[in-house]
């Protein structure tokens, strides 16, 4: 019975391991094929950059075109 309790257990963190790698391959992708084109004047992220216009959630500075 506990070889069967462990089996069990071993398959289910393997199961759920291999789930969560595959949605985080997912995200990874749809995010390449976005361009992304707007940056923070003051680089207060490092080199994050934006998909739409704005302001920095930072500073707030208006967000400027690649």
């Amino acid at each position: 019975m506990m070889k069967k309790s462990i089996l069990v257990l071993a398959l289910a963190a393997i199961g759920m391991m291999s789930f969560s790698s595959c949605s985080e391959s997912a995200e990874q992708v749809s995010e390449g094929q976005v361009e992304k084109e707007y940056y923070c004047p003051m680089k207060c992220e490092g080199d994050k950059m934006y998909v739409e216009e704005g302001s920095c959630p930072v500073c707030e500075m208006d967000l400027v075109k690649d």
